[in-house]
């Protein structure tokens, strides 16, 4: 849930970082080696999907703010967002309500000086994952640097970046040998491109084969222009036998490895790695059996013969989502003290078409004269903090949809979505 500084500093403040429901404390204390750990929620009461718990509200302004956030441990999160009708709009400010006036008339001066204090350094962790989180949206987001030529102008983008523990720079990189990198070029590129071939998401892209008519199984392979040891660029190797302009399908995956925050609070700095996988996608130019074809769909009626199907673009955005197992194992083979979490992002980005056109809507409504999208994006902490929200793969890609139609001003595509990611039940965004 995303809250100013001064509202996270209300709602832990007023709660005495403490559960509304059943009062148990939220921050367990930092020891000799770790820092302190937040257990704790920041739930909508009204979810910002209309779709999710509570949600199916006619007004939806002012839902992220303090009015509309309540302060919950995990279990009672699950349970008020799992049942709805018991736990309606009414019960839950009720709950806030007294709990914040259990607070005011139990809690000691002393105490509650000390929930202040918490409130505080919780609003400054937050405010620095936030950035981090920010950070790997401004500076990671689809480009040239990681798009391969045979992509030949892709129509639609999906990519998906995990960063370990936080991102680290992007830009003009020191080539020398031995500031992260501890691997000559070859053994680097043997390294990744093992753990690339033996992936899940490598598994799941290949499977898509039946449907885009590539010949062959091919592995990934290393591509040049880095300009640095400490980046590598790779491709995996698919051809058709039919002559195409465009290449309707191209894999990419970059791996950055450099300094970092690691994540305290303290400004320290540690080793960390950036993946990004880059899904590219050219329909346009295809007949319905996705085989080349000499009509020019450009200027025919929206959606393209060829176009993806809503649960095609999730099945897409699902696989890229086992992203971060690639991450953990080149974590693991190429840091010290490899980190285990991190910020995750995903971006869908548009060049020269409309969503409608290779993505197949013309059952949805839609406002007249809606928005063009040209590019949609959402981020997370990474792994996510609790099930129920959208932690799991279908989850975010539920919630990732529904952002991106809605903003393309698509309306009543609740069921749609449900029906293509699988969920039937939607958690607000955390």
């Amino acid at each position: 849930m995303q809250l100013s500084e001064r509202d996270r500093k209300l709602l832990w403040g007023r709660a005495a970082s403490r559960c509304a429901h059943c009062q148990a404390e939220l921050v367990v204390d930092a020891t000799v080696s770790d820092r302190a750990s937040i257990i704790g929620d920041e739930a909508h009461i009204i979810s910002d999907s209309p779709g999710g718990p509570r949600g199916n509200r006619a007004d939806r302004s002012d839902l992220s703010g303090y009015r509309n956030a309540i302060l919950l441990c995990k279990v009672h999160h699950k349970m008020v967002d799992d049942q709805p009708n018991t736990y309606t709009t009414e019960v839950v400010r009720r709950m806030k309500m007294d709990h914040e006036a259990w607070v005011s008339a139990s809690l000691t001066d002393s105490q509650r000086a000390d929930a202040e204090e918490v409130a505080s350094a919780v609003a400054g962790l937050e405010r620095a994952e936030e950035d981090k989180r920010q950070h790997l949206l401004r500076s990671f987001g689809p480009s040239d640097w990681c798009v391969p030529p045979s992509a030949n102008g892709p129509e639609l983008i999906v990519r998906c970046a995990i960063a370990l523990p936080g991102p680290v720079q992007l830009g003009p990189i020191p080539s020398q040998r031995g500031v992260i990198t501890q691997l000559r070029a070859e053994a680097r590129e043997d390294l990744i491109v093992a753990a690339l071939n033996s992936a899940e998401l490598t598994q799941q892209v290949r499977a898509m084969q039946s449907k885009w008519h590539w010949s062959g199984e091919g592995g990934w392979h290393a591509l040049g222009g880095a300009g640095s040891l400490e980046l590598t660029r790779l491709e995996l190797d698919l051809r058709w036998l039919e002559q195409r302009i465009r290449q309707p399908v191209a894999l990419t995956c970059a791996v950055l490895t450099g300094v970092t925050d690691d994540g305290s609070n303290l400004g320290e700095q540690c080793h960390g790695l950036v993946t990004v996988i880059d899904l590219a996608l050219n329909v346009i130019e295809l007949d319905a059996h996705r085989r080349p074809s000499q009509v020019a769909h450009r200027t025919t009626p929206a959606p393209a013969p060829a176009a993806l199907t809503l649960a095609e673009l999730a099945d897409i955005l699902s696989t890229l989502l086992t992203a971060p197992d690639v991450a953990l194992t080149l974590s693991d083979r190429m840091l010290e003290d490899a980190p285990r979490d991190g910020h995750l992002a995903m971006w869908l980005m548009l060049n020269g078409v409309e969503l409608e056109r290779v993505v197949s809507l013309e059952n949805l409504e839609r406002l007249s004269g809606g928005l063009m999208v040209t590019r949609w994006e959402m981020h997370s902490a990474w792994p996510h903090p609790e099930p129920s929200n959208p932690t799991t793969a279908r989850g975010f890609v539920a919630e990732f949809l529904e952002g991106l139609l809605e903003k393309a001003d698509y309306r009543r595509f609740q069921g749609a979505v449900e029906e293509a990611t699988g969920q039937s039940n939607h958690a607000p965004n955390e």
